[in-house]
């Protein structure tokens, strides 16, 4: 019989339980904080590093959680800096201005995009769909009615309404004549 040696037992009292439900990153009290943590910085003797930090600070905040409002950020401003609160949520506010105009400047460019390729597909079906009726009625005049029937071609090239041609090219075969088919494009326009 072999021992094998135990070796010490897996330390397991001081890990938290794995959940699976996504933890939220801020406190349920973040405003009521974000007002003691920022009046920390009132006496600290570097303004610029107060001034940076508190944008830095706030700029996160706000981008990160709802739970603090522009009011309360401001509060936290004023805790901290009530020379420079105004100019730096002033900054703040030209920040989040500025994301605001590139977000939308994006999402309008994507969209027009998006909407150029359709109006593009759809346009260049339509143009190949009447190259191909033009085609066609060309060939089935030629066939049916001669030179007579090619005379026709300059008034139906007119034609930009693709439904409309293609009556023409079905109404080719039961013409009896030039006029009596001149007769179905002018009659619809």
């Amino acid at each position: 019989m072999s021992v094998t040696p135990a070796g010490p037992p897996p330390i397991t009292h001081w890990r938290k339980p794995v959940t699976h439900a996504a933890p939220t990153p801020f406190r349920a009290d973040l405003s009521t904080q974000l007002i003691a943590i920022t009046s920390l910085l009132r006496h600290h003797p570097d303004r610029a590093f107060v001034q940076t930090l508190l944008l830095r600070l706030l700029s996160y905040v706000m981008r990160a959680s709802d739970a603090v409002t522009r009011e309360q950020a401001s509060a936290a401003l004023e805790a901290a800096a009530p020379q420079e609160g105004a100019s730096i949520m002033q900054t703040l506010a030209q920040q989040w201005l500025a994301e605001g105009r590139d977000k939308g400047r994006t999402e309008g460019r994507t969209e027009g995009r998006t909407e150029g390729r359709a109006e593009g597909i759809q346009e260049g079906q339509v143009q190949g769909s009447r190259s191909g009726l033009l085609t066609g009625i060309e060939v089935a005049l030629d066939l049916k009615f001669g030179a007579a029937g090619l005379a026709l071609l300059p008034e139906i090239r007119a034609i930009a309404d693709v439904v409309l041609l293609r009556a023409v090219l079905s109404a080719i075969r039961d013409a009896a004549s030039v006029d009596a088919l001149r007769l179905v494009y002018r009659t619809a326009s």
